[in-house]
């Protein structure tokens, strides 16, 4: 009596490759462009920013697409989420400055300066980059 083909090792070893290749990419590596850590310390007139957010838009302007990144500034220091940074190129950063309630006095700090924009060139790779909230960026306190 004759194996029927179906039965045979062979055949079942190239079902299996056929199904990995077909559900192997799925789900698994990294897809789209490789994004990098970044971090470091946000000041207004020499001081940390106490709370607030920084973002990072790539400048389609000046030819770069992608994803961008947000990242929150505590006591002056912001980090972006790994995996979650930017790509390198030239790119829009916005600076908020979020006042905090003072629960105890009931009163909210006031706001240190409008929104604050600036163009940069990042690198492609981890790094730091400091930002310094220029004067004109200023409102009334």
């Amino acid at each position: 009596m004759k194996t029927p083909p179906h039965a045979e090792p062979a055949f079942f070893m190239l079902i299996a490759a056929m199904a990995a290749s077909v559900v192997g990419p799925i789900g698994c590596g990294n897809s789209g462009p490789s994004r990098f850590q970044l971090s470091g310390c946000v000041q207004y007139e020499g001081k940390p920013v106490p709370f607030g957010e920084i973002s990072f838009q790539p400048d389609a302007s000046q030819g770069n697409q992608g994803p961008g990144s947000t990242a929150r500034i505590e006591d002056g220091r912001y980090v972006t989420q790994a995996g979650q940074g930017v790509q390198g190129g030239p790119y829009v950063v916005r600076i908020l400055h979020i006042p905090r309630e003072n629960e105890r006095a009931g009163t909210i700090e006031p706001l240190w300066f409008s929104p604050f924009e600036t163009k940069v060139d990042l690198p492609a790779e981890e790094g730091t980059r400091d930002f310094e909230v220029a004067r004109q960026g200023a409102a009334k306190r």
